[in-house]
């Protein structure tokens, strides 16, 4: 008997203490926010002033393209040369879409207001981590939203440290910005549908459009989360949709009227689909965008003689594109077990296990975080199931991720754009772990300390 009233009396005093915290959650809402940002931003500029390098960095493309902007040559990435053909060396510059102008037109506003220095970039890297640190928070706000407030605080606080985001905000990657603009967009989508504020959509209009300009990849999604939206918003689809429209092409408008004034030829985001898809359909492709040797593919022998005869025009990198995508079709053609079904499968797993080709997927920092976050990512999936019409945009954004990987090649960077919510669903499957072994209790009620 006294086993039993020592057992009852741990468990009022259990149920008790997990009230009075929720209690205390409640009353600091906005200093559990603060708490986030400073610990997430903290993170990131410990991460910038172990392994960045402010004198000389690695920009990639983003570097050549912000310095022609700054040096008056315009929005260009390739040199024409009539022996060489298009390189990087010698030349007239070309006219460029090969990137779309989102990351490389803030990335030219710091450098124009503060140098392409040291300075600069020291500027821009502690931008980007305020960036990352806001992602923090957005999942945060989201997770409280969708499920609770212990797993909102699990998934930003897991986000906050986890390794691939603390190192991205040292590199001159566009996934910056466009996973900042993301998780704004579907925090302001979830709750606009609840709250049927129809002005707002005009801005989460603007933010897909500002998205699509850093990840074109996102214009597919878009059919997909109308289907979402007029599940949601019966009555106001209607009114919801042109807002929507709205705010996407005003802020979209700009940049593909400059292409076609530029190219004489309708290209609304960037003129490298060809080649993306050519990287994952061709004779040497695994899936990866790399060979099995780890060498990146971006051409063959036979493409490289047609690209080589091109002669100097102003749409020539859009010529270019057009070859790689014939080429791209005519393999799949020839082809279609090996396209649409080998690689497809080959793809799927090198998404949603690891890049075995990529030298910085083999790093432990990437892939053990990974391989603890998705056992209980496939557990939240697996419950969350049970209240699906819930969940239903984030498994849009799943299923249509994994699709594009699919179709076109697969990079370690891709996943970082869903990778936030990847953390969200492990938060809840860690939590629902905890409640099937008794160790977190599954509804707690003032009633229940009686």
């Amino acid at each position: 008997m006294g086993k039993v009233r020592g057992t009852v009396a741990y468990g009022s005093r259990r149920i008790s203490i997990i009230i009075r915290m929720n209690k205390l959650l409640d009353r600091n809402s906005k200093t559990i926010i603060f708490a986030i940002f400073l610990f997430a931003l903290a993170a990131r500029l410990s991460g910038i002033l172990c392994i960045a390098n402010f004198d000389n960095p690695d920009m990639e493309e983003f570097g050549t393209l912000t310095k022609n902007l700054i040096t008056g040559n315009g929005y260009s990435f390739w040199r024409y040369d009539p022996e060489l053909g298009c390189n990087h060396k010698i030349g007239k510059w070309l006219p460029s879409a090969c990137m779309p102008i989102g990351y490389p037109l803030l990335v030219t506003g710091f450098f124009y207001v503060f140098g392409m220095n040291a300075s600069g970039f020291c500027i821009l890297q502690a931008f980007q981590a305020v960036l990352g640190a806001m992602v923090c928070v957005f999942l945060y706000l989201i997770g409280k939203k969708i499920f609770s407030r212990r797993i909102a605080i699990l998934s930003a606080i897991a986000l906050a440290c986890y390794p691939v985001f603390i190192y991205m905000a040292s590199e001159f990657t566009a996934a910056n910005l466009y996973i900042f603009l993301n998780t704004l967009f579907v925090l302001l989508l979830i709750k606009a549908d609840n709250e049927k504020h129809l002005s707002k959509f005009i801005l989460i209009g603007g933010l897909f459009g500002a998205i699509a300009l850093s990840r074109p990849q996102v214009v597919v999604y878009a059919p997909f989360l109308i289907m979402w939206l007029f599940l949601k918003l019966r009555r106001t689809f209607l009114r919801t949709v042109p807002l929507l429209f709205a705010g996407t092409v005003i802020v979209l408008a700009p940049w593909v009227v400059r292409n076609y004034c530029v190219f004489q030829r309708f290209v609304p985001l960037t003129s490298l689909g060809g080649l993306n898809l050519w990287r994952g359909h061709n004779e040497e492709a695994i899936g990866t965008g790399r060979t099995r040797e780890g060498k990146c593919l971006f051409s063959n022998p036979d493409i490289l003689q047609e690209l080589l005869r091109l002669p100097y025009s102003q749409d020539l990198e859009i010529t270019r594109d057009e070859i790689y995508l014939h080429s791209a079709i005519s393999f799949m053609k020839d082809n279609p077990i090996r396209s649409f079904v080998v690689l497809p499968i080959r793809k799927f797993l090198y998404y949603w296990l690891l890049d075995i080709t990529d030298p910085l997927a083999k790093h432990p920092l990437y892939w053990v975080p990974w391989f603890v976050v998705l056992p209980f990512f496939i557990i939240g999936i697996f419950y969350s199931l049970a209240d699906y019409d819930k969940y239903l945009i984030f498994y849009i954004y799943f299923v249509v991720a994994t699709g594009i990987s699919m179709i076109f090649f697969v990079l370690p960077r891709y996943r970082l754009f869903i990778e936030p919510f990847i953390i969200l669903f492990a938060a809840y499957g860690f939590f629902e772990i905890l409640k099937r072994l008794k160790l977190y209790p599954r509804k707690v009620t003032a009633e229940r300390t009686c």
